[in-house]
């Protein structure tokens, strides 16, 4: 088994997470689509996959804002198979570069959006698929947690450069 490395992570978390999200997405759009009034449907498809695409694009510097925004559009738009893996993807990002209450807030509000979405857009939801739902949220974050465990594991220690605790200690008055 190779060991995950920094470069790795980020080919997981951007690239990989970016080409899944996208591809799924446009797939289930144009397998979808319908000709007539359904263009206007299937232009703020594209427009919420867009979103959902360009935060994860950028989920490395701020995780809890790009799952922000992908649950913004996950609650507004009945689109679980357009914006479920993002969601999935953003949480799991959270989960490997977030801190711990920032992992807790998110789980939360993930498990929370993903349970109520479905009643506030008025389908009918049994507690079998809520559940489900909400042990998908958890594998995400277990996923997470693993990978963020596997980098603190083969991170390699800093070295100190020669000197550079003796030029701090000569900088400070007294």
């Amino acid at each position: 088994m190779g060991k995950l490395t920094r470069a790795g992570l980020d080919l997981i978390t951007r690239g990989a997470a970016v080409a899944a999200a996208a591809s799924t997405g446009a797939v289930w759009i144009a397998v979808h689509y319908a000709p007539g009034r359904g263009q206007v449907h299937a232009l703020f498809q594209v427009l919420a996959l867009a979103e959902n695409v360009a935060a994860l694009a950028l989920c490395r510097r701020k995780p809890a804002g790009a799952l922000a925004g992908i649950l913004a559009v996950y609650l507004a738009v009945d689109l679980v198979w357009v914006t479920g893996l993002p969601l999935l993807l953003a949480l799991v990002n959270l989960a490997v570069l977030g801190g711990r209450r920032a992992i807790i807030a998110g789980t939360a509000v993930t498990a929370a959006t993903v349970v109520v979405m479905p009643y506030l857009h008025g389908d009918h939801q049994t507690a079998a698929a809520s559940l489900a739902g909400v042990a998908a949220v958890g594998l995400a974050v277990a996923a997470g947690g693993w990978l963020r465990l596997q980098l603190a594991a083969r991170r390699i220690p800093q070295p100190v450069a020669s000197g550079a605790a003796d030029d701090r200690t000569a900088a400070r008055p007294g």
